[in-house]
């Protein structure tokens, strides 16, 4: 289970970022994942969920954007949706093709403050859950 490695590099990177920009509070994290990223997004939801608890003692918000996966056929050069990385093309029915996007995460952003106590900006979405996914 790699989630646990990823997690934890996710928290050292907002810890960095957090302490580069004098943060006191992280308010939200936003990743986005790929379909195809061989991420089990519940478990890492999970494993970040309790780093942050041990971390921060506060409820930090974590949204989790889901990027569709697309290929392009190598043989007719139609672009398509795809569910899993052996999808044939729609079009020709070929399995050459190359994946375009849906295969990466990234940490989109951090959004935080310098004082804890102040109230959080309006702008700032209230903490959702793992269950509460876009994309």
């Amino acid at each position: 289970m790699h989630e646990t490695s990823i997690a934890q590099q996710i928290l050292n990177t907002v810890e960095r970022e957090a302490r580069r920009h004098q943060l006191d509070c992280i308010d939200s994290i936003r990743l986005r994942i790929g379909k195809l990223a061989s991420v089990d997004v519940d478990a890492l939801c999970f494993a970040i969920e309790c780093g942050l608890r041990v971390k921060e003692g506060v409820k930090t918000a974590l949204h989790i954007e889901q990027e569709d996966a697309e290929a392009r056929c190598d043989v007719c050069a139609q672009c398509f949706s795809l569910d899993a990385v052996y999808d044939s093309c729609p079009n020709c029915g070929s399995f050459r093709h190359h994946i375009q996007r849906g295969t990466s995460m990234a940490l989109v952003s951090i959004e935080g403050r310098k004082n804890p106590l102040k109230p959080a900006p309006s702008s700032i979405a209230p903490p959702l859950s793992c269950m509460d996914r876009e994309g």
